[in-house]
């Protein structure tokens, strides 16, 4: 069952910001509780058996979209972390989820809750976006089922693919007996510390008060899923395209860690971020959102799977085309200079230029792609999302 929750319009109603307005909307206000909530309607959603184990999400852009991003958030994080994503995704046509998890204690057991709340939603396949604890649970997903596939691509952010990484397997029963200040101080410790640039800084405000959200339960059995023993199956999920986007900065990810990602995943393609820390979606979303965009710019070769191969390099010419359109702008408008990084040159020198990139790839990305969705004869969602 679903149960609409908030106050804003009659149920299913949405409003959408333009991209620039919410970039505008970070940092947070102080004692707003939440942006998403300002916007979009939030729902509950019970799919299992046992009523204790409600999902919340919001469900953002157009509803005729039946193959979505999905949002996974990290142990300390909540639906609302990513709303810098679903503001901006949502004013380039995207539909965008954004999801809480109920308490489940077992990975096994979280992959069935997940994939019963997919088919609640009528939805045949999907994107997912996971962060730290979510980029882990994305894998296990996908892998468990692998033989009836429901994920299209994986965005791992700060994520890992071996819970032995964090020495805790031995004592991950037994986080359901701790007290929740107890567990808050655990997943605080790995918080970046010392002196950050602002917006870092409000990062870790917003996910500070987005931790205090949390009971002992739901903390509790994340860590419980974040620590027990348990490792990604990689030729299980071979074929799924995967980008791995990671920072240069400080992080609760290890060196270690992030080279084995490499090795589980030596085709994916490979974010990197100069700064960002632990929660790189809220502190540098631009960056994160134009890499969200290239995931779906130029889809994998099993889009031709429905053309005849007499049509196939129809693709390859339109994603060529894609490419150089980009590569010339970057070239002819973009110069990077020393301490300032990226900047803009002629007309457009007084604009962020990520920003510019980002509405240029788009306009790109829509252009070619109609031309992709006539030779496929199939919806645009499915071209334009991957």
């Amino acid at each position: 069952m679903v149960k609409p929750h908030g106050q804003y319009g009659e149920e299913g109603t949405t409003v959408t910001l333009q991209p620039q307005e919410a970039e505008e909307m970070w940092p947070v206000p102080e004692g707003r509780h939440s942006v998403l909530q300002e916007h979009h309607r939030e729902h509950t959603i019970i799919v299992d058996d046992d009523d204790s184990k409600v999902w919340s999400l919001y469900d953002a852009g157009p509803k005729s979209i039946r193959c979505p991003i999905i949002f996974l958030p990290p142990v300390s994080g909540t639906a609302e972390v990513f709303f810098q994503q679903v503001l901006a995704l949502t004013g380039w046509g995207y539909r965008v989820i954004s999801l809480q998890y109920p308490v489940y204690w077992d990975l096994l057991e979280f992959c069935d809750g997940f994939r019963k709340l997919l088919d609640h939603l009528h939805l045949d396949k999907v994107h997912l976006f996971g962060a730290s604890l979510g980029g882990f649970l994305a894998q296990k997903f996908a892998e468990h089922t692998h033989k009836s596939p429901r994920v299209h691509s994986l965005i791992l952010c700060n994520s890992f693919s071996d819970t032995t990484i964090f020495n805790q397997t031995l004592t991950a029963n037994s986080f359901w007996l701790m007290p929740a200040f107890m567990l808050k101080k655990i997943v605080l410790g790995n918080f970046a510390k010392g002196p950050v640039d602002p917006k870092m800084a409000d990062a870790i405000d917003f996910m500070v008060d987005r931790l205090e959200s949390l009971n002992q339960g739901e903390l509790a059995s994340r860590l419980t899923l974040n620590c027990q023993n348990s490792y990604v199956e990689p030729h299980k999920i071979k074929d799924l395209a995967v980008t791995i986007m990671d920072v240069f900065d400080q992080s609760a990810l290890s060196h270690e860690a992030k080279e084995e990602m490499y090795k589980l995943y030596p085709n994916a393609r490979r974010a990197h971020l100069k700064t960002g820390g632990n929660f790189p979606y809220l502190c540098r979303s631009a960056e994160v959102n134009l890499y969200i965009q290239v995931q779906w710019l130029f889809p994998p070769s099993s889009l031709c799977c429905r053309l005849p191969p007499s049509q196939h390099h129809f693709i390859s010419i339109y994603s060529f085309l894609e490419i150089f359109l980009f590569i010339f702008l970057a070239l002819n408008f973009c110069d990077v200079r020393p301490g300032l990084g990226l900047q803009l040159t002629g007309l457009w020198s007084d604009r962020d230029p990520i920003l510019v990139l980002m509405r240029t790839l788009n306009c790109i990305r829509v252009s070619c792609a109609v031309r992709r969705c006539q030779l496929c004869s199939r919806f645009p969602c499915e071209n334009l999302f991957g």
